[in-house]
């Protein structure tokens, strides 16, 4: 099948999108019992994991008057966004696999949002242990869990899952991390301060003191984001390709194996 930058390529649009919410890895179709526990404990543990990295948050800064700054950090935006997508996900594979009747357009939001969140996530860890991180001490849990395994369970989920991941939906990358620019800049512009005290919000970033370079990461974030994304479409075509050699050439509910959805 031939790529075609086609609407329901390019927007998040499927008339079976309840496919998506199942397991890749099995002869038949319908979810399975091994699957929904995957994604049940696998919702539990982010969550708990999120729970306990704001408590140690709040033992960090919430006797402070930066306790509020929690929101000013991209990494936590991301963990958050990525533990909702993934809370969504959860609570909607349940229902399909009760046979509950839900909106298509739920089940289409949770997917527009798991490829934003999935995409931002490893863009999350790339930039901390490569431009961020300083490797004098053995990070943290609370460090991994935030700025690692988020990444690391999203390249994996996708190998697990039926979730297609359309190459020309790129642009589905930017968003959130245009938003999140936006709001970096206005917050430094506006006089505000990191937990320490700093004109600046991460040291990649200092508008004020190297803006070249401030900028210069900015345009490696915008190549870099649609770059993550072809990687997961590569991820997914190799996923189905390995798909067919097990279990044969098929189109299951409408869902092409190589990861566009048939005309």
């Amino acid at each position: 099948m031939k790529l075609k930058c086609q609407p329901k390529n390019v927007w998040f649009k499927h008339q079976q999108p309840d496919c998506f919410f199942q397991q890749k890895w099995s002869e038949g179709g319908g979810v399975q019992l091994w699957y929904i526990c995957y994604q049940v404990v696998s919702c539990l543990f982010f969550l708990s994991s999120l729970v306990y990295t704001w408590t140690v948050e709040y033992d960090r800064h919430g006797h402070t008057s930066g306790w509020w700054k929690y929101v000013i950090w991209m990494t936590h935006w991301g963990i958050c966004l990525f533990c909702g997508a993934l809370l969504l996900e959860t609570i909607i594979t349940v229902m399909v696999f009760l046979e509950r009747k839900l909106s298509p357009r739920i089940m289409l939001f949770s997917w527009a949002w798991t490829t934003m969140a999935y995409t931002m996530a490893v863009f999350i860890t790339l930039m901390y242990w490569t431009l961020l991180y300083h490797w004098d001490f053995p990070p943290s849990y609370a460090n991994i869990f935030v700025h690692g395994l988020q990444g690391v369970f999203a390249i994996i989920d996708q190998t697990m899952t039926n979730r297609p991941w359309h190459l020309f939906k790129l642009w589905s990358s930017l968003p959130i991390p245009f938003i999140y620019l936006i709001c970096n800049i206005i917050y430094w512009a506006a006089g505000g301060t990191n937990s320490d005290g700093d004109d600046w919000i991460y040291p990649v970033l200092k508008w004020g003191e190297e803006p070249g370079f401030a900028v210069l990461v900015m345009m490696m974030a915008v190549v870099a984001l649609p770059v993550i994304h072809m990687v997961f479409w590569a991820i997914t075509r190799g996923r189905d390709r390995l798909h067919r050699k097990v279990f044969g050439d098929r189109v299951t509910e409408g869902i092409d194996n190589r990861g566009v959805e048939s005309d």
